[in-house]
């Protein structure tokens, strides 16, 4: 449980920007344009709609985990693979492709941004993850949504996690190389690497 806490003060600064850029997602201009009162309403509608989100985190970590069914390590795996409940709102996540095209819209060039390498990589994560979660998820009938990627900070830099939704009953597979504890107590299913293979 203490572990599953520490971990969310990095969550909750991921849910607040993932929140802020829902609320300033309709604006097309410069921030620095943008009069001060109305960047303090757009903080604020951040602040309160990250608070219910971390709220419901909290919630979720402090439930007893009896749903895990199935939890398995695997030796070809190098991340963790979780199997939850149907995610219908997409809020936060991006396509690699999204990416991309934000990257070239923002700047002249990905160079000229230094983003080539980080787009490149990108793609290379999803891959893996698309990889992992086929293995895991054998018996699907094909995926209805995804691989959609967000990022969870992991200062200097961000760490990608990658979902992929499926065609039978909506269930949504949720791959990260490290481990997401407050995911324990929804997941139904869980693999993660066999010890000395990442």
């Amino acid at each position: 449980m203490k572990k599953a806490l520490d971990h969310l003060t990095q969550l909750e600064q991921a849910v607040w920007a993932s929140a802020f850029a829902q609320v300033i997602s309709g604006y097309d201009g410069q921030y620095a344009q943008v009069p001060q009162d109305t960047r303090r309403e757009w903080r604020e509608h951040a602040t309160s709609i990250a608070d219910d989100a971390v709220a419901a985190l909290r919630e979720t970590i402090d439930q007893p985990q009896e749903r895990l069914v199935n939890r398995q390590s695997r030796a070809d795996l190098t991340g963790f693979v979780y199997g939850i409940q149907p995610i219908d709102f997409w809020e936060g996540w991006s396509t690699a492709e999204e990416i991309d095209a934000r990257a070239r819209r923002e700047h002249t060039t990905l160079r000229d941004a230094g983003i080539d390498a980080d787009f490149h990589s990108c793609l290379a994560t999803v891959a893996i993850a698309r990889r992992e979660i086929d293995l895991c998820a054998r018996g699907h009938d094909g995926w209805r949504e995804g691989p959609y990627v967000a990022a969870l900070p992991d200062p200097p830099d961000s760490q990608l996690i990658v979902a992929m939704k499926g065609e039978n009953n909506g269930d949504t597979y949720v791959w990260s190389k490290f481990a997401l504890p407050w995911l324990d107590s929804e997941a139904f299913e869980l693999w993660f690497p066999a010890k000395g293979a990442r």
